[in-house]
């Protein structure tokens, strides 16, 4: 059975200043320290996630597409990949007009306004309205 295990303070150090260096636009210095991380803990999905963002700003789409599933893959509960990937794919003519979830902000995650309990039903089940 697979365990979670929590990254090391090295790895997440060098996770955020990756993030930094992709938000300031210096996309090498970020791959240097995404491949430093990589060999402190290659099992976790920040690494990937921020690789595809980096694809994602070079206008890699598939490159992208293809990290931000393998950081999923890694962790399908790691859900700044999930939304990364659910922006690009989703068929739109603004694609790009949303910013990558770097994965540094706490957010909530929401259920879709066309769902809503019922109070009719038992409290695991949805009625779309």
């Amino acid at each position: 059975m697979y365990t979670k295990q929590e990254p090391s303070t090295a790895y997440t150090s060098k996770i955020g200043s990756a993030a930094t260096a992709i938000k300031l636009g210096d996309y090498d210095r970020a791959r240097v320290l995404l491949g430093q991380a990589a060999q402190e803990d290659q099992n976790q999905p920040e690494y990937h996630n921020l690789l595809g963002i980096i694809a994602e700003l070079r206008r890699d789409l598939t490159l992208a597409c293809r990290h931000y599933r393998a950081a999923y893959a890694l962790d399908p509960s790691y859900l700044p990949a999930s939304r990364n990937l659910d922006r690009i794919t989703a068929y739109s003519t603004a694609r790009n007009t949303g910013t990558p979830d770097y994965g540094d902000a706490c957010k909530i995650e929401e259920l879709p306004a066309s769902f809503a309990y019922s109070e009719y039903k038992s409290r695991n089940q949805r009625k779309r309205i």
